[in-house]
């Protein structure tokens, strides 16, 4: 049934011609309207290369039970990712905001003030982007509504009760909004912060690199880092000392290998290629990792088991080609 809603993208947009769609890194699911949901697949032709992920959405038919698309959206060079991870580095690393008739600094806390108009943060943001708000002193109820190019998350928050919100990932460069407004009839006032959680430079990892990243307090903040590995080769990093740190690895699909809070990662490669090392402060409420990589070398046993299966490790693992 996968294969057959994979073949249907096909049909997206005139004279499409894909070659083959990798679903490594999607989870498909069906959403409230009933569709069924590829976030995040790979599709190589008609101008697309694995640098380039599409969302594409199906209907069921209850009678007939077939597939057709009613909407596919390209996210143009936007990397690997998964979730509010982004592998890619992006400039600026802390967007400006316009409210107010003015450019703020990314930094600025802002005062909303009662009986002011809804404030309206705007940011042109980039694919690669990935959004945190920290929002505290409130005085009464409020709702947060973030929106832009395919996206719109709506939070309502509590009154004195300081509220982190994101990490929202940026997929598609554009115009967006974030605006704040009291839910009910009481004034409100409130500080907030906005912050870039993909702000680091990725680092490439050897064996014996050192890393040393301490994270932003009240705001989520992540350090990434990428490997390339043999088949067969083992990659260890330490335990972190605070279950507050999470160590995400991802292949270069955006496939989650292993997802822990407060554990070591050890993971040996079934194959060779690069793979995507997210470290983060996974609740925003700060914290340091420290550890020393260690990179071994394959054991003759695990290349020979690597090379009986007739492993390519650099072609990506199709599920089914597009025609």
């Amino acid at each position: 049934m996968i294969a057959t809603a994979v073949a249907l993208m096909a049909t997206a947009g005139p004279a499409a011609a894909y070659d083959k769609a990798f679903l490594n890194g999607t989870t498909p699911y069906v959403d409230s309207k009933g569709r069924l949901v590829f976030d995040g697949m790979r599709v190589l032709g008609d101008g697309l290369t694995l640098k380039d992920a599409v969302r594409a959405v199906y209907r069921l038919d209850p009678v007939t039970l077939d597939f057709s698309l009613l909407s596919a959206t390209v996210y143009k060079d936007v990397g690997v990712f998964s979730a509010e991870h982004m592998a890619k580095d992006v400039e600026p690393r802390q967007p400006t905001f316009r409210t107010g008739g003015r450019d703020n600094d990314p930094a600025y806390t802002y005062t909303f003030e009662a009986g002011e108009a809804p404030v309206r943060m705007v940011y042109r943001l980039k694919a690669g982007h990935s959004m945190s708000w920290i929002v505290w002193n409130q005085t009464a109820p409020y709702t947060l509504r973030f929106t832009g190019p395919g996206q719109s998350y709506v939070f309502t928050g509590e009154a004195s009760q300081g509220v982190i919100v994101g990490a929202l990932p940026i997929l598609i460069d554009g115009t967006y909004t974030f605006t704040i407004a009291k839910a009910g009839a009481i004034p409100v006032t409130f500080d907030i912060q906005s912050y870039n959680a993909n702000a680091r430079a990725m680092i490439r990892l050897v064996d014996g690199t050192v890393i040393d990243e301490t994270f932003r307090v009240n705001l989520k903040d992540y350090a990434k880092f990428v490997v390339g590995m043999k088949a067969g080769q083992t990659l260890a990093l330490d335990k972190p000392t605070s279950d507050d740190i999470r160590i995400k690895l991802v292949d270069r699909f955006g496939s989650i290998i292993q997802n822990s809070t407060g554990l070591p990662l050890i993971f040996t490669a079934p194959r060779a290629g690069d793979y995507y090392v997210f470290v983060d402060n996974i609740r925003g409420w700060g914290g340091s990792y420290t550890a020393t990589v260690r990179l071994t070398s394959p054991s003759t046993a695990a290349a020979g088991v690597a090379g009986s299966v007739g492993l390519d490790p650099a072609s990506p693992m199709p599920v089914g080609a597009m025609r």
